[in-house]
């Protein structure tokens, strides 16, 4: 196996698993937290950022660092093209989180908040949309390094 072929390996991998747990989050988790207590929402919220960072947090950054590495080493058969694609992919996501999501969740952490708990779900759209795409230009990527 190449440096290339693990890197897009690795970075699909991450990719399918962020993608996954995206549409989960979207479409159970972050719609059933208007359900969290209002009384104690700040702790609910902390104990949401707690669990949820360990499975979220080192995944993307290995997705991050894996996009770069597969950039930078590049598979037979696979266009240059797709692999910046999914570097450019992995960054919108990654700034989205930071410029967004970070600071609605401390927002949260002060107590329930409606106006926050919808942008979390409406903005929560164009991650799960560039995670979506970013795991099926993978999925393409690596027919195209079979294909060789």
């Amino acid at each position: 196996m190449t440096a290339g072929d693990a890197a897009l390996v690795l970075t699909a991998a991450a990719a399918w698993y962020m993608a996954g747990l995206i549409w989960f989050v979207q479409r159970t988790h972050y719609p059933m937290m208007r359900w969290g207590p209002q009384d104690r929402f700040a702790d609910f919220e902390q104990e949401h950022m707690q669990r949820t960072g360990p499975v979220t947090g080192p995944p993307m950054l290995v997705e991050l660092a894996s996009a770069a590495w597969l950039v930078a080493a590049i598979p037979q058969g696979v266009p240059a093209w797709t692999a910046w694609l999914s570097l450019a992919l992995a960054v919108a996501v990654f700034a989205h989180t930071l410029a967004v999501f970070v600071p609605l969740h401390r927002k949260l952490g002060h107590g329930k908040d409606e106006a926050a708990l919808r942008k979390l779900v409406a903005h929560n759209w164009l991650r799960t949309t560039l995670w979506s795409a970013r795991a099926l230009l993978l999925a393409g990527m690596i027919l195209a390094r079979l294909a060789v």
